[in-house]
């Protein structure tokens, strides 16, 4: 049996084919819960930790020097999550998120934490909230608790890659 494919579908197959390696190639910095991380020179883990009463989407943290790319997480579900993220060593701020239909930009680089190369660092927990209809954003210090949720969430990365000192 053989199955003819017009050639409007076949066009529209090898452009998808395409599409899908291009995006193949600009691969996400985003470290999976089962993944052992290999660390290029220079590189460290971004260890965010966000606490949302409600999803937010579109999280961008943001390199202060002109070094490395924006780090992002597209999906945060209700919760406390930490979001392990591959990244060259150096400062980086959170700087945007969408909050269901508000959206928060940082006015300035105060929410910020280094990335140190060869380890995992600790972003602090990053908390939004809607106050009066404005989004607002906290940072708390939950180490001990990031230490845990990190053994139990990444455990490979855990065993793997020391912490960063604070």
């Amino acid at each position: 049996m053989s199955i003819t494919i017009p050639k409007q579908t076949a066009d529209t197959s090898t452009w998808l084919v395409a599409l899908l390696l291009a995006l193949g190639g600009c691969a996400s910095n985003l470290i999976t819960a089962d993944q052992a991380p290999v660390l290029s020179s220079g590189q460290g883990l971004a260890a965010v930790v966000l606490d949302t009463l409600d999803p937010i989407t579109q999280v961008v943290l943001a390199p202060i020097s002109e070094q490395g790319g924006e780090l992002s997480i597209p999906t945060v579900p209700v919760g406390r999550h930490l979001y392990l993220l591959a990244a060259p060593a150096g400062r980086y701020c959170i700087h945007q998120f969408h909050y269901d239909t508000l959206n928060f930009k940082a006015a300035n680089d105060s929410l910020c934490f280094d990335v140190a190369a060869g380890h995992i660092s600790y972003s602090g927990d990053f908390a939004p909230r809607v106050v009066d209809g404005t989004v607002v954003l906290e940072r708390n210090d939950n180490y001990q608790d990031f230490i845990s949720l990190l053994q139990t969430a990444y455990p490979r990365a855990a065993a793997g890659i020391p912490i960063a000192p604070r």
